[in-house]
């Protein structure tokens, strides 16, 4: 049986690997400019352990949301700035500040999560990656990893090592059982995997009434682009219902959850608040307040359901958060990650220091679900069931609602006694974006 010890040490060593930007609110240089960040000190003159974690305590004594309860320590004490982090964060809230290093996103292109059985599957596989070129499919079973049983890499804690160094052209090697009980050996070579941050979409078919349905990864600059297409789509379908699907978005910018925020409300509350952000008493005067947009593809809805679960987080959660005072927003799922706080992500040598600085706010001065934002209904992710089949138990949970407009009973039943029996299974993911 596996340890909540251990899980809890799986969930720190393997979350979001490289992708800078995935709980920042903004870049660098958006940072200064959005925020009119003044005179604060954005990078240590020297790259030495000491003046980079010079830099980190400097950042969490001024700008931290919690510069008040971060203690005053000799920093030339730690070994690194990671170390010092971790140290001195808030940890009765924070569970969030992090320093990752900068550089391309190097991987086979896969994200893997346990089912409720304890089976280890691709939750998803990214586009134009080796592993999306080789044929690698959402349901897939990963049974060794060069060579080494999952059991085996657990067991000695070789999550860190198995996949090898995060370089151009490194072998990965990968024993996958697919749904229908084939196995495979797949030899991938690591790549620089591109941004693209949807994952699928498509319009679902019910009795002649059209289900807009959008898989949607993290939120980038990148995304804004890619929605519009997506929604000029939908608008052009003439979609009576949106399904969009967070269940594995972590977040990311503020500015591609107010454009996607914006496309699903569309005219109904143009020039409304959609987030105030709210800084340490030290910084008010960073504190902003963001309105929904006009935006030519806007649907203009009234009602969205959203997919949920624990990994739907920040920006995801600030989508439903916002929304949630001018529209009906029907989460479907499980209870996200409850992260109302946000990031200025501070560059230094070849790290990126992202430590919380602000609160977000919804029009009603709502930012409390540090506990997560509980679902409308209760539904297990069905990690079997590729995207888009009506027979995935989010989404046909999705469109019994739309259908009957109240959750389907018996999947909350069925939701609750798998709940009842796993001691592991509310882990995030193993390590995301191998």
């Amino acid at each position: 049986m596996f340890t909540t010890n251990y899980f809890n040490k799986l969930l720190l060593l393997f979350s979001i690997i490289l992708l800078v930007d995935g709980c920042a609110d903004e870049s660098y240089e958006d940072a200064r400019n959005f925020f009119n960040t003044g005179n604060v000190s954005y990078s240590p003159i020297n790259c030495d352990t000491n003046s980079q974690n010079e830099f980190v305590y400097t950042v969490l004594r001024d700008t931290y949301l919690w510069s008040d309860q971060v203690q005053q320590v000799d920093y030339s004490n730690f070994n690194s700035p990671q170390e010092l982090l971790e140290n001195l964060k808030y940890k009765k809230i924070d569970k969030w500040s992090y320093i990752s290093y900068v550089g391309d996103f190097i991987a086979v292109g896969i994200s893997i999560k346990y089912d409720l059985l304890g089976d280890l599957r691709i939750k998803f596989v990214y586009e134009d990656s080796p592993a999306k070129k080789a044929g690698i499919v959402r349901g897939d079973k990963l049974l060794s990893i060069n060579g080494m049983s999952i059991e085996n890499i657990e067991k000695n804690e070789l999550w860190d090592e198995i996949f090898g160094e995060d370089t151009i052209g490194v072998e990965v090697n990968l024993l996958l059982e697919n749904i229908d009980g084939n196995q495979k050996i797949f030899t991938l070579k690591k790549a620089i995997i591109p941004t693209k941050t949807i994952l699928f979409y498509d319009i679902i078919l019910q009795n002649d009434f059209k289900i807009g349905y959008l898989v949607f990864q993290s939120f980038k600059k990148e995304s804004i682009n890619e929605l519009n297409e997506v929604f000029n789509y939908f608008k052009d379908q003439q979609i009576g219902e949106l399904i969009i699907d967070l269940r594995y978005n972590r977040g990311g910018k503020y500015i591609a959850a107010q454009h996607l925020s914006s496309l699903i409300s569309g005219n109904l509350i143009v020039g409304k608040t959609f987030i105030k952000t709210s800084h340490n008493n030290r910084y008010k005067n960073w504190d902003k307040t963001l309105y929904f947009q006009s935006l030519k593809d806007a649907l203009s809805l009234n009602r969205v359901i959203i997919l949920t679960t624990e990994e739907t987080c920040s920006a995801s959660e600030v989508v439903i958060n916002s929304l949630t005072p001018y529209i009906d927003v029907i989460t479907i799922g499980n209870t996200t990650c409850g992260k109302p706080f946000g990031m200025h992500p501070h560059y230094f040598c070849d790290k990126v220091l992202n430590a919380v600085e602000m609160t977000t706010f919804n029009s009603l001065d709502f930012a409390d679900y540090t506990d997560g934002i509980q679902p409308t209904c209760n539904a297990e992710d069905d990690l079997k069931t590729v995207f888009g089949d009506i027979n995935e138990n989010l989404l046909s949970n999705s469109i019994y609602y739309i259908n009957t407009n109240e959750c389907n009973s018996s999947a909350y039943q069925k939701s609750k006694i798998v709940d009842k029996n796993k001691s592991f299974f509310g882990i995030y993911d193993a390590k995301d974006g191998y």
